[in-house]
């Protein structure tokens, strides 16, 4: 398969080796259509290598100096909604993968145990074809979703002159590239040989740059290994006959072996092509959005921003712990950021006023919820050294043990109810005015906006977490109010944590009128549990808010300036 058009005005006509580079790996890449996870894999390699080329090209001078003059704020929108949209599909693949690994292996490992007793793993087996339903689903969702890009627009760029409009080619047909080697590794995940002979009925490719992929190879129907063990699982529960028990088993047992094989190479090429993808979009970040501001503290900010854009929800106090230390680093860089002359020239401009304002009323609400989150730690603190006080005094039985453990429970309430009002607050307050001004500012603001919505998001998540088990409601979330970017929060999460073990502990004492020896225990234990828990939130917190308080008190000094 190969691209029909030429290649003559892609990228710029000024001789350069990575211009070559660039072109020979557009070639190979568009020359064949991956169907297995061999060919799948060198593509990946493939895309690495491209990468690596057009980081290379965008910072060079010549590039840097043609990005950095563009005007076309849609266009550069557009190339940024572009690489996030790969990072998006990235992402959504590796967490595809590693799904259906566990639930892979978790087979694998009981077939080890339990060999040619077949109803031992049937309810294993039907777990991961339904999970393998449910990802199959997503992936279906995600290339309808890509699907429908082309029938977006895309945006020129104002600056006509040969060699912008040859680098805007070259990003456009970067991303679409990429996208349709991840289309590919998307649909061999899903198992999906049909779909993948329906690919051509809505390429990309088509769509998008409107070359015609030529293939010798449309009616074939290769099976990949994902799709064969889907198959050998299936056969192996519903087909009954008594003869082929073991040795299907043993087959199956096999492929999970060659499987696991196959998704190592396929999450090592992923993750190696994730973060080069990520590097590519810095370098496009600082190419546009900061022209006359070439300092590595802008970089260190983008940066740390990106860990955030990247990592997990936190769901336990030590994965908070490490959020709220990020955090600390974080406004280290911005308060650095807030010092450089230019910043604060930009942000100190009359009509740049109001911005500054919101800023202000953004750190306020963070510090409102910062003490808010203060002043619900402290409260469950006294409580339960009160309850541990009891505890150790009186021993088991005790009367008044139930009125100390019902006063706990009832601070408790009141700690939730405390929390849900602040969030309720929140959730009125956080509306950020349209932006209309020049690019380079804009986007200073905007970054500043996102370090806000990232510490509120934060800071939102931390308060559910201290109010109990309750899971975080996605219909209002601070992130979504203030940045229009997508987080990949988990909508069902559960997880118990350190303060729902100790309710439930308390109220499970109270219900039962005995208390023994062994329950008494139980909750002294995990009431040293949380005070740990709570002492390194409340150092974290303590180091937090110093850091906010620096910070507005930049914004302040630039604003009365």
């Amino acid at each position: 398969m190969a691209f029909s058009h030429t290649r003559s005005n892609s990228l710029p006509s000024r001789p350069h080796p990575l211009t070559s580079q660039i072109n020979e790996h557009f070639s190979r890449l568009n020359a064949s259509q991956a169907t297995s996870s061999s060919l799948v894999c060198q593509k990946l390699c493939s895309l690495q290598d491209l990468h690596d080329c057009v980081d290379k090209l965008i910072l060079l001078p010549l590039t840097q100096k043609s990005l950095a003059q563009e005007q076309n704020e849609k266009w550069v929108d557009d190339v940024l909604d572009g690489s996030l949209r790969v990072l998006d599909v990235c992402s959504m693949a590796r967490d595809a993968l590693l799904q259906t690994k566990e639930y892979a292996q978790e087979i694998q490992s009981i077939m080890r145990r339990r060999r040619g007793n077949e109803t031992g793993f049937s309810g294993e087996i039907k777990t991961y074809l339904i999970s393998r339903k449910v990802v199959k689903k997503k992936i279906h969702k995600a290339l309808r979703d890509l699907k429908n890009l082309g029938n977006k627009s895309s945006f020129s760029p104002f600056n006509e002159d040969q060699e912008a409009v040859a680098i805007a080619n070259m990003l456009k047909e970067l991303e679409v590239v990429t996208l349709i080697e991840l289309e590919s590794l998307l649909t061999l995940i899903s198992g999906g040989s049909k779909a993948q002979s329906k690919l051509s009925d809505w390429s990309l490719v088509s769509r998008l740059m409107h070359p015609r992929r030529i293939s010798c190879e449309a009616e074939e129907t290769e099976v990949n290994e994902f799709e064969k063990l889907d198959s050998a699982l299936h056969s192996l529960i519903y087909k009954k006959s008594i003869s082929d028990n073991t040795v299907p088993a043993e087959n199956v047992l096999h492929q999970l072996k060659e499987f696991d094989f196959c998704i190592q190479e396929l999450e090592e090429g992923l993750e190696s092509l994730y973060r080069r993808l990520i590097k590519t979009r810095v370098s496009l970040l600082n190419s546009f959005s900061l022209p006359s501001i070439e300092n590595p503290v802008i970089t260190q900010l983008d940066e740390h921003l990106r860990r955030f854009r990247a990592s997990e929800d936190a769901s336990t106090s030590s994965s908070f712990g490490g959020k709220l230390s990020r955090l600390q680093d974080l406004y280290d860089c911005v308060n650095k950021v807030l010092l450089l002359p230019l910043i604060q020239q930009a942000l100190a401009q009359e009509n740049n006023e109001k911005w500054v304002d919101e800023l202000l009323d953004g750190s306020l609400q963070i510090l409102d919820l910062c003490n808010a989150a203060k002043d619900s730690l402290l409260q469950t603190t006294e409580c339960m050294h009160e309850l541990q006080s009891i505890l150790r005094r009186r021993g088991y039985g005790e009367i008044g043990l139930s009125n100390e453990v019902k006063k706990y429970l009832a601070s408790r309430k009141v700690v939730k109810r405390a929390i849900h009002k602040a969030l309720k607050v929140m959730q009125n307050k956080c509306i950020f005015a349209t932006i209309n001004g020049d690019h380079e500012t804009t986007t200073m603001f905007n970054m500043l906006k996102e370090v806000q919505a990232t510490s509120l998001n934060v800071m939102e998540s931390l308060l559910f977490f201290i109010s109990g088990p309750k899971t975080k409601s996605v219909g209002w979330s601070l992130v979504s109010k203030l940045v229009s970017q997508k987080t990949a929060a988990s909508a069902d999460q559960t997880d118990r944590n350190e303060f729902a073990e100790v309710d439930a502990a308390l109220i499970g004492l109270v219900k039962h009128k005995t208390s023994k020896s062994d329950n008494i225990k139980v909750v002294q234990s995990q009431l040293e549990i949380l005070e740990l828990c709570i002492q390194d939130l409340e150092e974290g917190l303590k180091c937090l808010f110093r850091h906010l308080i620096k910070t507005r008190v930049s914004l302040l000094n630039i604003l009365n300036h």
